[in-house]
């Protein structure tokens, strides 16, 4: 249902008209007696309870009309919604009674009656309170969504900033070097007195530690008899692990990521309060376009004797689905 208010949010809003009569309809429930037609009908006092639950569910608006004989419940506002409020009444209303008729006694069956419609008011008003909550976080996790993404959009551009000003400073250093490099060799080749190996920049392939182990002045195989009793290094085990592998031995864990929690039909918290806006607006000018004048009946007070029974009755209100049968 949520979708379909979202799908008739975007329509409505999209009418430039002031006037939203005409995404308006009626949808009438009759409540008559099984027998004894000609009988009056009574108008318990659970039925306005449970059409005020319906309404606050498919966001809609109500009112009844007594005929003595039969009792109409009349759901007006957009008209797709009028018509899931008044299948959903039907179901309840029946229900309702049906399940009263275990209770026996007069004060038993009506307290009964009374708690099952109010902890249907209490369900609907619950929706409502979730319904605008869910979409408020989904705004604030947008919000959240969207600094995070200019916060890294920020580290990117300074960072290339960085680089950038490190690659200038990279070549401005290259360049001395290599103005250093030629003043260098210009005095080496100006310098006589230098030996072949340095003007010709050959760099030695042997040790200094050698020459002073091994004397020149020895006899050639009194030198490879020393060096043949140095120290051999120490071949690499294979099945060892290098020390740097060994150091690290911590444990690759999989990354989790919190999980996401379910996206809202609701775009944004002002489309929602726009559409229950709306809808209440569609409903009134109905009513103008109709000609349709309501007034006030006279308030009755519904005392609950037995609070076992109206505890009961509350309780057995969340087996009522009011959402099996509405439009989707």
């Amino acid at each position: 249902m949520s979708e379909h208010n979202v799908t008739q949010a975007d329509l409505i809003a999209s009418d430039d008209r002031s006037n939203k009569a005409c995404y308006g309809g009626r949808s009438i429930v009759r409540i008559e007696k099984v027998t004894g037609l000609a009988r009056r009908v009574m108008r318990e006092a659970f039925v306005e309870r449970v059409a005020t639950a319906m309404c606050t569910f498919f966001d809609c608006k109500s009112f009844s009309t007594d005929l003595g004989v039969s009792v109409e419940c009349s759901f007006f506002g957009i008209a797709s919604n009028t018509v899931a409020a008044a299948i959903a009444f039907e179901m309840a209303h029946n229900l309702i009674l049906e399940w009263g008729c275990v209770y026996k006694g007069g004060a038993p069956t009506f307290s009964y009656r009374l708690g099952v419609a109010d902890g249907l008011k209490t369900m609907a008003n619950r929706e409502k309170q979730n319904e605008l909550a869910e979409v408020q976080r989904h705004d604030l996790d947008s919000v959240t969504s969207r600094s995070l993404e200019k916060k890294k959009e920020l580290q990117r551009e300074l960072g290339t900033v960085a680089e950038l000003s490190v690659k200038a400073k990279s070549t401005s250093d290259h360049d001395e070097d290599d103005m250093a490099s030629m003043k260098f060799e210009s005095d080496n080749e100006s310098n006589s007195g230098s030996n072949d190996i340095d003007r010709w920049n050959i760099k030695a392939d042997f040790s200094t530690d050698d020459l002073q182990t091994i004397n020149l002045c020895n006899d050639v195989d009194e030198n490879i008899e020393t060096y043949m009793k140095r120290e051999q290094t120490k071949p690499p085990n294979p099945n060892e692990i290098p020390e740097t592998l060994a150091e690290f031995d911590g444990k690759v864990e999989p990354e989790t990521k919190p999980p996401t929690p379910m996206a809202s039909c609701w775009k944004s918290q002002m489309q929602l309060v726009h559409f229950r806006t709306t809808s209440e607006q569609v409903a009134d000018d109905y009513l103008v376009q109709h000609k349709i004048k309501l007034r006030s009946g006279r308030k009755r007070k519904s005392t609950i004797r037995d609070k076992e029974s109206y505890r009961r009755g509350e309780q057995d209100s969340s087996k009522i689905d009011v959402r099996q049968t509405a439009l989707t």
